[in-house]
């Protein structure tokens, strides 16, 4: 559910983390 979550707040902040390259993406989430 968590997942689903962020998904939602990332679509209004903007979906270019979810398309970043994989270590954008890990060092955002760490």
């Amino acid at each position: 559910m968590q997942l689903k979550h962020l998904q939602n707040l990332n679509c209004s902040a903007g979906q270019g983390y979810w398309f970043a390259p994989p270590l954008d993406s890990t060092e955002i989430f760490n």
